[in-house]
C-alpha cells in the first residue's frame, strides 16, 4: 500500500510539472502575441500620423489675394495653363468634360474667350501638361502630354489659335507622364510621377507612403533617357529662361527641386526649397520669377478630386529662381473661389489661375504690377 500511495504520489508531481509546463507555454504564447500586437498597433498609429503629418491637415487656409479674379468658363478641368508672352496668348489643357483638348485665350483682347484648337493629326488626345518653345525664325511650338496614352505629342502654332501636328513621342521610359517642359524644337524633359502602372495598390501605397520612385526623362529628338530620379511624385516640370536649370515640384515630398543641366541633358542636383503644401504645375515668368501651385491639404484634394462638390483649398506661391527665398504667397483660397488648383500662370499683372475639377478658370488681377 504504501509503495501504491508513493507512486500516486510520484504521478501527482509529474502531473503537477506538466500542468506547469503548459501553464509556461501558455504564458509566454500570450506575451509574444500581446508584443505582437503592441507592435501592429504601433506601426499603425506611426503609419496614420505619417500620412496625416504629410497631408497638412492642421493647416489654416483663408481667402489672401490683393487683387480682383473673375471667373472664366468655356474650358472644363484646367489643369495646365501656358502663356506666349510675345503673341499674348494663353494656352489651356482640358482633359474633362465633353470636350477635352487645348483652348487658346487671347489675353490682349477685354473679353478673355476659351476657343477649342483643332488637333487635326494628333488623334485621340487627351492633354495634361502643356509647355511651349520659341526659337528666331520658326514658329512656335507647344508640347503637351497625353493621359490617354503615355506620350509627348508635338505641335507647331502656324498662327496664335492654329495648331499643325509635327509629331508623336512614345518612349518605353515615358510610363505615367504628368507634365513636360520643352527644351528644344524636337527635344523636352518629361516627368513620371510613379514607378506603379495606376488602379492597383502598389500607386495607393506609393502615393500615400510619399515614396520617392518618380523620375524625369530627357528625350533629345532621337532618344530618351532617365535625366533625375528618386523623386516624390514628380509632378510639374520647368526650364530655366536662361536654358541653364530645370525645376521639378515633388508633390509626395512638397518641394521644389532645382537641377543644373549637362551639355548631354542630365540633370545634376542643385538645391531645393520646401513649400508650404504639395507642389503641383511650375510656371516661369519672363522675368524668372516661378509660380508654383501648392495643395495646402492633401486630403481634401483627394476628396475633391473623388467628389468635385467638396471644395478643397488652393494656393499659389512665388519662388526666386535660386530658391534661397522663402515662398512669397500670391494667392490662397479656402476653395470658395477655386478648388485645388494646380497652375498659376503670371502675364504680367494677371494670373491665371487653373483646377483639375473646375469649370472654369480664374482671370485675376494683381493689385501691384510685376514686370513683364
Amino acid at each position: 500500500m504504501a509503495c501504491c500511495r508513493e507512486r500516486s504520489t510520484s504521478r501527482r508531481i509529474a502531473s503537477g510539472a506538466r500542468s506547469n509546463d503548459h501553464h509556461d507555454v501558455h504564458t509566454h504564447g500570450d506575451s509574444t502575441i500581446l508584443r505582437l500586437t503592441g507592435l501592429l498597433l504601433l506601426f499603425s498609429a506611426s503609419l496614420v500620423t505619417y500620412i496625416l503629418w504629410g497631408s497638412g491637415i492642421t493647416s489654416t487656409v483663408t481667402h489672401q489675394f490683393a487683387g480682383q479674379c473673375l471667373p472664366v468658363g468655356g474650358v472644363t478641368a484646367p489643369e495646365d495653363i501656358v502663356i506666349d508672352h510675345l503673341s499674348g496668348t494663353a494656352y489651356i489643357s482640358s482633359f474633362g468634360g465633353t470636350n477635352p483638348g487645348i483652348h487658346a485665350v487671347i489675353l490682349d483682347g477685354s473679353n478673355p474667350v476659351p476657343i477649342a484648337l483643332e488637333l487635326d493629326g494628333a488623334g485621340d488626345l487627351l492633354p495634361l501638361g502643356l509647355s511651349l518653345w520659341r526659337e528666331p525664325d520658326r514658329p512656335p511650338q507647344l508640347f503637351a502630354v497625353d493621359m490617354r496614352s503615355p506620350r509627348v505629342v508635338i505641335f507647331e502654332l502656324t498662327a496664335p489659335t492654329t495648331l499643325k501636328f509635327v509629331r508623336s513621342v512614345l518612349h518605353a521610359l515615358i510610363r505615367h507622364p504628368n507634365d513636360v517642359a520643352a527644351a528644344g524644337p524636337d527635344a523636352f524633359y518629361v516627368t513620371n510621377t510613379h514607378a506603379s502602372p495606376p488602379g492597383g495598390f502598389s500607386r495607393i501605397a506609393e502615393t500615400l507612403l510619399r515614396l520617392e520612385l518618380g523620375n524625369v526623362v530627357f528625350f533629345d529628338g532621337t532618344d530618351a533617357r532617365i535625366a533625375a530620379s528618386d523623386i516624390g511624385y514628380a509632378n510639374g516640370v520647368a526650364l530655366s529662361r536662361d536654358g541653364n536649370h530645370v525645376f521639378v515640384a515633388s508633390t509626395a515630398t512638397a518641394e521644389v527641386f532645382r537641377f543644373r543641366r549637362m551639355t548631354n541633358g542630365q540633370l545634376v542636383d542643385d538645391g531645393s526649397v520646401p513649400t508650404p503644401g504639395l507642389a503641383d504645375n511650375i510656371d516661369i515668368a519672363p522675368d524668372g520669377l516661378l509660380a508654383v501651385a501648392l495643395h495646402p491639404r492633401s486630403l481634401d484634394a483627394m476628396a475633391h478630386m473623388a467628389n468635385p462638390a467638396r471644395p478643397a483649398p488652393s494656393r499659389i506661391v512665388s519662388l526666386q529662381p535660386d530658391l534661397r527665398a522663402a515662398p512669397e504667397v500670391l494667392y490662397e483660397d479656402d476653395g470658395g473661389e477655386i478648388s485645388a488648383a494646380s497652375v498659376g500662370a503670371r502675364y504680367g499683372d494677371r494670373l491665371l489661375i487653373g483646377a483639375v475639377r473646375a469649370g472654369h478658370f480664374l482671370d485675376c488681377q494683381m493689385g501691384i504690377a510685376l514686370p513683364e
